[in-house]
C-alpha cells in the first residue's frame, strides 16, 4: 500500500539528500495520514491479518502482510497499532489451549483467558530480550557484551496452556486459577528451538524459573474492556 512509496523516497534521500527542503510535501503526508486513519483501510488491513492467521504458519504469514503494508519502517501510528494486535493474535493462534477442570462457573476465567495472560508474560520477557539485541557480528568480544547479545537472540514462545481449576475469591469479581503451561525458547531470527544456557538464571526471565510446569494467577475483570486481567501469585499464598 504505502510502504513502497516510502521505501523509494528513503532510497532517493539517502543518495541525493533531502528532497523536500521547502517542506512542500507536508500536505501530501497529511493526506496520507488521513488515509491511514480511514476506517476502510483499517478494516482491509485487519481482514488481511485475519486471513493470514488461518495459514499453516500464522506468524510468517502475518509478518508478510505487515511488511507488504508498512515495509521495514512502521511509521504509521494507526496501522502500527493494528499490526501489533495482529502479531499478538497470530502468536495466540499457535498456542494449544485445553481445559481439564472438573467443573467451572460460566462467569470465571476460561482457558483462553489464562492463555492470553501467559502470552502477555512472554511478551514482557521478549521485550527484555529485544532490548539486548545486537546486529549479527557487530559487537565487541568482551564477556559482558557477548552474554548480552546472546540473550538478545532469544525469544520465548508460549506453546500450551491447560486450565486445571479456578476458585472464586469474590464471585464474578476475583478468581484464583491454577493451570499448567509450556513454553519454548527459540531464536527470534529463525524460530528454531534454542537450548537454554544453564549458566544463566531462568528465574530472572520467566515466572517460576521454568519454561513448563504448574502455576497460579489471580484474575479480575478488565474494566477497560472484555476479558480478564491476571497477576502473579506468590508461593506463600
Amino acid at each position: 500500500m504505502l510502504a513502497p512509496v516510502e521505501e523509494y523516497r528513503g532510497s532517493l534521500e539517502q543518495a541525493f539528500g533531502t528532497l523536500d527542503q521547502e517542506n512542500l510535501l507536508t500536505p501530501l503526508w497529511q493526506k496520507i495520514t488521513a488515509l491511514e486513519s480511514n476506517p476502510g483501510v483499517a478494516a482491509e488491513f485487519r481482514a488481511a491479518l485475519e486471513k493470514a492467521r488461518q495459514q499453516p504458519d500464522p506468524r510468517s504469514a502475518t509478518e508478510n502482510v505487515i511488511f507488504s503494508v508498512l515495509g521495514q519502517h512502521e511509521f504509521s501510528s494507526p496501522l502500527t497499532v493494528i499490526a501489533k494486535e495482529g502479531r499478538r493474535l497470530a502468536a495466540l493462534t499457535e498456542v494449544e489451549v485445553a481445559n481439564s477442570a472438573q467443573s467451572e462457573d460460566s462467569s470465571e476465567p476460561g482457558a483462553k483467558d489464562i492463555a492470553a495472560y501467559m502470552h502477555g508474560l512472554t511478551e514482557t520477557i521478549n521485550a527484555t530480550f529485544a532490548a539486548m539485541r545486537c546486529a549479527p557480528g557487530k559487537y565487541n568480544f568482551d564477556p559482558i557484551t557477548i552474554a548480552r547479545c546472546k540473550m538478545g537472540e532469544l525469544e520465548v514462545r508460549l506453546k500450551k496452556v491447560v486450565k486445571i481449576r479456578c476458585q472464586a475469591e469474590k464471585p464474578r469479581q476475583q478468581y484464583l486459577c491454577q493451570f499448567d503451561h509450556r513454553s519454548q525458547l527459540v531464536s527470534f531470527r529463525t524460530g528454531q528451538p534454542v537450548p537454554w544456557d544453564e549458566s544463566l538464571s531462568l528465574q530472572t526471565y520467566f515466572p517460576g524459573g521454568r519454561l513448563a510446569g504448574s502455576s497460579r494467577a489471580r484474575f479480575v475483570p478488565n474494566v477497560l474492556g472484555s476479558g480478564w486481567i491476571g497477576s502473579r501469585v506468590g508461593d506463600q499464598e
